[in-house]
């Protein structure tokens, strides 16, 4: 998907109309990324995972 370079991962959340209560983990470019008002830049990779239960 492309995104205007700058959109945070909020926006992008938001964008793909995800219950930000359903994210759990955010990676950048398969990095853990906490900080949503992370700015995306061009070529980023963006993974978004929800909670996940097992054992």
């Amino acid at each position: 998907m492309d995104v205007v370079e700058g959109t945070t991962i909020e926006k992008l959340i938001e964008m793909l109309n995800i219950d930000k209560n359903e994210v759990r983990l955010v990676f950048v470019n398969g990095k853990n990324q906490a900080d949503w008002s992370f700015r995306i830049h061009p070529g980023d990779r963006i993974g978004i995972f929800p909670p996940v239960g097992g054992g």
